[in-house]
């Protein structure tokens, strides 16, 4: 049974992976954009303590988590 702190952290890894796949959608300005695009990759390319928490406490394997949006993003490049 998910509590509703587990249902919110889901929420958020969500978000995360959205923004590392399909572009933070959040920032107006280009420059700034591609800066937050490349932050929101880079949160996965290179995972902290941060990813791992965040995945833990939504549930999901960090390692399983980061080896999806690789992939992901790498076929998204390949296109």
């Amino acid at each position: 049974m998910k509590s509703p702190e587990q249902t919110l952290w889901k929420a958020v890894l969500l978000t995360a992976v959205e923004d590392a796949l399909q572009g933070v959608r959040s920032v107006e300005v280009s420059t700034a954009r591609a800066v937050a695009d490349a932050r929101a990759k880079l949160w996965f390319t290179q995972p902290t303590e941060n990813m791992a928490d965040v995945c833990n406490l939504a549930g999901f394997d960090p390692v399983a988590v980061r080896d999806a949006c690789l992939l992901y993003t790498s076929d998204a490049a390949d296109e």
